[in-house]
């Protein structure tokens, strides 16, 4: 994966002159398309820090290429750009995996905070695979290696987890963490909801690494090297 890697799926000749312009102004490899189905081919065969996409594109809902990127690159970020900007559209996308929802027409300044500090975020979780103890996370994948057993967890708890294992043997705060993966937005999910998400990891590891998470009443979560 080329850092700082952008791929734009958007149709709107204007705008993608725009972005294009952007993007070589600040030093981003950027591709771009104007369809899902392209959009999806270069998924599938090349790496991207992030992704910006619209929902009106010429072959369908965007939504399709944010699904994609959530099930099976869990460390690629999304930003998603559209004149769907109700809250309630916002809030569907966000929860589809999107990192970020710009409403068109939205500010390049904005547009470009966000893509920095998502890229920023990126970075920091770059490197393919975290571990701790024999506990092998790669990012790449959203596989989790313990001992001789695979298993496979989604984008946004691999990002939880990924979080805990950058940070082991030392208790996260709950905030933290939120702001981690959620950091994009001014209303962050609840306590509960986080909660939801780290059992969901300790499900999908089964009961024999419960403990692998541990719950810190009061503070947060961590994750041991021993």
């Amino acid at each position: 994966m080329l850092e700082n890697s952008i791929l734009v799926i958007e149709n709107d000749p204007l705008l993608t002159k725009s972005l294009q312009n952007h993007c070589r102004y600040s030093g981003l490899q950027a591709e771009f398309t104007s369809n899902i189905a392209t959009a999806l081919e270069k998924l599938e065969t090349h790496g991207y820090s992030l992704v910006v996409v619209d929902r009106k594109l010429d072959d369908g809902d965007g939504l399709e290429v944010v699904e994609y990127v959530h099930d099976t690159c869990p460390q690629t970020k999304v930003i998603i750009c559209s004149q769907l900007g109700s809250v309630k559209e916002r809030i569907y996308g966000l929860s589809s995996g999107a990192d970020a929802y710009l409403p068109k027409p939205f500010s390049f300044k904005e547009f470009s905070l966000i893509l920095n500090k998502l890229l920023h975020m990126h970075k920091k979780i770059a490197t393919h695979v975290l571990s701790a103890g024999d506990m092998h996370l790669d990012l790449s994948t959203g596989s989790v290696q313990i001992a001789s057993t695979t298993y496979k967890i989604r984008k946004k708890e691999a990002e939880l987890l990924a979080c805990l294992l950058i940070h082991k043997d030392a208790v996260v705060s709950r905030m933290s963490l939120l702001e981690y993966v959620w950091g994009i937005h001014t209303q962050l999910p609840t306590y509960n909801t986080l909660d939801v998400y780290i059992r969901r990891i300790r499900m999908q590891l089964g009961k024999e690494n419960t403990h692998r998470i541990k719950t810190v009443r009061g503070f947060g979560y961590m994750v041991s090297s021993k």
